[in-house]
């Protein structure tokens, strides 16, 4: 988060502090004078922005297009990934095979351009001995009408990949003792099966929704194992992840051909996709991220979670706003709505009702998530079917832009990151891959030194696991990517009051002890990572060693077993990427 926070305003922003200055801010000041509520200056507000973007040419300003196929494009990268390609450097194999991956997604379907980057990709799968991929990308590329002066060489390497799966595999996979699926440390509760039964959902003046537990928590007792609504793909993954189902497939993705933006690892993948969402998103995604960029990654989820909406209600957008018309949204609560049971409507509803921070956010940052749902609103009218369905019907215009505003706001407080193993050399740190929206474990409010931690799961569902043990009636708190052990207190402050409208009074902040600890590498930890063949005995070990000590620990930073027991269990359930691929492990 904090990464993000710090990256050079996107397009988007800069334009809109332009227009702030030069036509925004001199009506708003004068409404605000009246102090109107937050609803009232919504209606005013919105009509506004309508009016000051119909008559300037924003399109051209932030470089709005539809996203197209583009040969010169698919060449260029195709060249780039030439340059880089070494059959003895894995490390350079990885980004040469991104850069074909960039090819097939720029080519044309049955195009040569895309036959040559499936072509070049098959041989990047020989240097890996990944040969059943070989042999995917070769089928790929005859398919796509391969020049007939490369068959020659796509024969020999069909002959190496058939003769290599004939061969005795030589099992370089990481060793590691068979390990159980994670499981919920206790009973589940009762209505929801996602959490132990004895998690509590408290409201309070000082602290707002937050969940408690009413029994003593042990350090490593697994608590919540929840699978996400809706995800949204980081935009530097999308070249080495299916952008459905995420798994780490860099070497057979398939490229979306309506957009250049995203590829998949089927064409299953593909087709869910396209009938879950990518239909009212594949046309402006592009623009999206030009907009938005990755620092507004929440605001992207929002608009992903939009278009799953939307297919839920089979498309009819008639029918989605007579069940949200019909909704009591003060009845609907994740912690006693009986999941057993619940439909995909159902767990919508969950996450319709998430806090969108709207009475907390000042008069200009209301303004700019106006504008940006504008323009949004804008380009599904323009780019999808949805414009057909909504020109002749006001009242699903309307629908259609405040889903978009509420879901961008819920998003940017509500998302949560999901981390996978990256190594890099001799060290192995987290990586952020997705974000995700989890209507339950986002009930949990944030501390910089927290009491539990989420593992991503290779199944791409989110474990929330105690480091620390925990008393009975204590309140749970995760950290929303902001430790005391990686961020400064001034820079963590910052972000968290911009984001989520708060001030931090955890003893981190409270203490403001910025200490060389916390931004030193991760040594221990790395050591630990990198001797992990027996995980499953050292978490044992960490987790009987944190138990042991209590709860005497620093009440300002995370100790080095607290941060080992985060790492041993991704390891152990999540995924560990080695240059641009998932690490296979053997059971011992």
């Amino acid at each position: 988060m904090l990464r993000l926070m710090m990256e050079t305003m996107t397009e988007g922003e800069y334009l809109f502090d332009e227009l702030w200055e030069k036509t925004i801010k001199r009506s708003i000041i004068a409404e605000e004078m009246r102090q109107l509520p937050n609803d009232q200056f919504l209606e005013f507000i919105i009509p506004k922005m309508e009016t000051v973007l119909r008559n300037f040419p924003f399109r051209e300003r932030l470089r709005l297009s539809t996203d197209v196929k583009d040969k010169a494009q698919a060449i260029a990268f195709r060249t780039k990934g030439n340059e880089y390609f070494h059959p003895t450097r894995t490390d350079r194999l990885g980004v040469a095979t991104k850069y074909y991956n960039h090819s097939i997604a720029h080519a044309e379907k049955g195009s040569e351009e895309r036959a040559i980057a499936y072509a070049n990709r098959s041989f990047v799968c020989l240097q890996y001995e990944r040969y059943e991929e070989c042999l995917v990308n070769i089928r790929l590329a005859r398919e796509s009408n391969c020049p007939e002066r490369l068959m020659e060489k796509l024969n020999r390497r069909e002959a190496a990949a058939l003769d290599g799966l004939l061969k005795p595999h030589t099992d370089t996979g990481i060793e590691r003792e068979d390990v159980d699926e994670l499981k919920l440390s206790y009973n589940s509760h009762k209505n929801v099966p996602q959490m132990v039964e004895c998690l509590e959902l408290h409201r309070n003046e000082e602290f707002g929704r937050h969940m408690v537990t009413t029994r003593k928590l042990k350090a490593g007792d697994i608590l919540m194992i929840e699978k996400p609504f809706a995800t949204m793909l980081y935009d530097d993954a999308k070249l080495t992840r299916c952008a459905h189902c995420h798994d780490i497939k860099p070497l057979i993705l398939i490229p979306c051909e309506g957009c250049t933006m995203a590829m998949y690892c089927s064409e299953e993948c593909l087709s869910k996709a396209h009938g879950q969402y990518h239909r009212y998103e594949c046309a402006m995604l592009k623009d999206l991220w030009r907009i938005c960029g990755n620092k507004d990654m929440g605001g992207m989820a929002g608009i992903r979670t939009v278009a799953t909406a939307i297919a839920l209600f089979d498309h009819d957008l008639d029918e989605m706003k007579d069940h949200l018309n019909g909704l009591d949204e003060s009845k609907v609560n994740a912690f006693t709505m009986d999941w057993r049971t619940a439909t995909p409507k159902d767990v919508y509803d969950t996450v319709h009702v998430l806090s969108t921070n709207q009475a907390l956010r000042s008069r200009k940052e209301q303004a700019m998530q106006i504008f940006f749902a504008t323009i949004i609103h804008q380009l599904m009218l323009d780019r999808t079917e949805l414009g057909e369905i909504c020109a002749t019907n006001a009242e699903n215009r309307k629908l259609l832009f405040d889903l978009i505003l509420r879901h961008w706001q819920i998003s940017q407080v509500n998302s949560i990151s999901l981390t996978n193993l990256q190594s890099y050399g001799s060290q192995i740190v987290g990586e952020t891959h997705v974000v995700a929206f989890l209507p339950l474990i986002s009930m949990l409010n944030h501390s910089c030194v927290p009491n539990v931690s989420r593992v991503t799961l290779c199944d791409g569902r989110c474990a929330v696991v105690a480091i620390r043990p925990i008393a009975a009636g204590e309140q749970l708190f995760d950290s929303y990517d902001l430790s005391a052990n990686e961020c400064i207190t001034g820079d963590r402050l910052h972000c968290l009051k911009t984001y989520y409208q708060f001030t931090c009074r955890c003893d981190a902040c409270e203490l403001e002890i910025d200490e060389a600890y916390a931004n030193h590498e991760d040594t221990e930890v790395t050591l630990i990572a990198e001797r992990m063949k027996k995980a499953s005995n050292s978490v044992p070990l960490l987790t009987s060693h944190l138990n042991a000590v209590g709860r005497h620990f620093p009440s300002y930073r995370l100790t080095d077993p607290q941060r080992m027991l985060w790492h041993g269990l991704l390891l152990l359930h999540g995924t560990l990427i080695v240059d641009i691929l998932p690490v296979s492990f053997k059971k011992v």
